[in-house]
């Protein structure tokens, strides 16, 4: 009989000693610190996942960026502008006359652009510039034609006569509105004597109505 009481109050004694260490190991902060610092972990690892997709998206839409700025068109999809054509200019004043307005046009917008001024991408940079509130002419159709500006030339039914004055020598690229050979466009200087354009370029980026 004593032994197998003794042996019932063993029993007893290690089950409850089993039940307690099993309670100090579930509640020691040491382990409880150590399952904290691998959920961390964890959270860092997807993070840095999460992190990585981030950064390689980006640089994909940097890259179709960089593809689209070489076709000369950025992010615009259509372009404002339908010609361009590069003109050495000496500081003075000019005439600009377009002779025809066959499609009843009543007004063109028209960028310039001097050159050598650090702009990569002058195609890329004039679509910019179309986007920004123009320039008026005064009522006797007179501007100065400065750098990195566009102006909204007002136009008759006919010919139609400006004046403009340059401030700065240079070669400036025009980007206009419309293509220039529509109004048989002509720049001269103060003797009369017409500009040649240079490095004519059309384009047909924009979806361009004459109707009015």
């Amino acid at each position: 009989m004593k032994k197998t009481s003794l042996l019932i109050i063993s029993i007893s004694l290690f089950s409850f000693a089993l039940i307690a260490c099993t309670n100090v190991e579930e509640n020691d902060p040491v382990i409880e610190q150590e399952i904290d610092k691998e959920a961390d972990l964890s959270e860092e690892i997807i993070e840095e996942k999460d992190t990585e997709v981030d950064l390689a998206e980006i640089k994909e839409e940097e890259e179709e960026e960089e593809d689209s700025i070489a076709d000369g068109i950025g992010h615009h999809g259509e372009l404002p502008y339908e010609w361009a054509g590069t003109y050495q200019l000496e500081k003075g004043t000019y005439s600009l006359v377009f002779n025809e307005n066959e499609f009843g046009d009543e007004s063109i917008l028209v960028a310039f652009i001097l050159e050598n001024k650090n702009i990569l991408d002058l195609e890329h940079h004039a679509a910019h510039l179309f986007e920004a509130t123009p320039e008026e002419t005064d009522v006797n159709h007179h501007f100065i034609a400065q750098h990195e500006f566009v102006y909204n030339l007002p136009l008759n039914s006919d010919a139609t006569h400006f004046t403009f004055e340059v401030v700065e020598t240079g070669s400036y690229v025009l980007f206009t509105e419309h293509h220039a050979h529509e109004f048989q466009m002509q720049i001269s200087n103060e003797d009369g004597f017409e500009i040649t354009v240079e490095h004519e370029k059309e384009y047909e980026g924009h979806d361009h109505s004459h109707s009015h």
